[in-house]
């Protein structure tokens, strides 16, 4: 059995690899503020992509040849899917991260293949319906209910998105934004929209 202390210390020997859409560097900026001093040694190499672009295979392929041994994905449905597919096909054993809104059952999991993303881990604060966990949860129930009714057209497959507290340090600053922080969840912000 591994201490804590051993996890520390594998987890900060980890050479990372990321991939982002050109446009949006912000994930990889707050990703390299989180590292800090340690960013530099062990953010071993980054990919961005175009959304013109038809894949991300050649991205992913340099990605696995830096040696990281844990790969990030900021990166939005298509790309991700793509992304987890090749990173299966070549052999790529990185810890895999699905950062945000990537991390759909239905848009990305599915679309990659199921047997190429066992392992994945998942870093998402929502409620995807798509996802067995949700099946019987009341809020997605009254989701489905709400789109059927106003918006029957609509993707149901959308995730739920919500912001757990714990995302907004920054705001608890103050006693006013404290108070905001608290508020700033899902259920408080997205069920009041739900409710007949």
């Amino acid at each position: 059995m591994r201490s804590t202390s051993d996890s520390l210390g594998a987890a900060l020997r980890a050479r990372l690899a990321h991939i982002v859409k050109r446009s949006e560097g912000a994930e990889s900026a707050g990703l390299k503020a989180g590292l800090e001093d340690k960013a530099s040694k062990m953010i071993v190499a980054d990919a961005s992509y175009e959304t013109a672009e038809p894949t991300v295979d050649s991205q992913i392929v340099r990605l696995k040849a830096s040696g990281a041994d844990v790969f990030i994905l900021f990166s939005s449905n298509k790309f991700s899917a793509q992304a987890l597919r090749k990173s299966a096909e070549i052999g790529w054993a990185a810890l895999t991260i699905l950062a945000g809104a990537s991390s759909s059952v239905g848009a990305v999991m599915k679309t990659a293949g199921f047997s190429n993303v066992q392992g994945v881990v998942s870093a998402a604060t929502q409620k995807d319906p798509d996802d067995p966990q949700w099946k019987d949860d009341a809020d997605v129930k009254r989701w489905r209910e709400f789109m059927d009714k106003y918006y029957p057209s609509g993707d149901q497959q959308e995730p739920l998105r919500s912001k757990p507290p714990g995302r907004l340090p920054w705001i608890r600053r103050s006693p006013v934004n404290g108070a905001l922080a608290r508020f700033a969840t899902w259920r408080t912000v997205f069920r009041p929209i739900l409710k007949r």
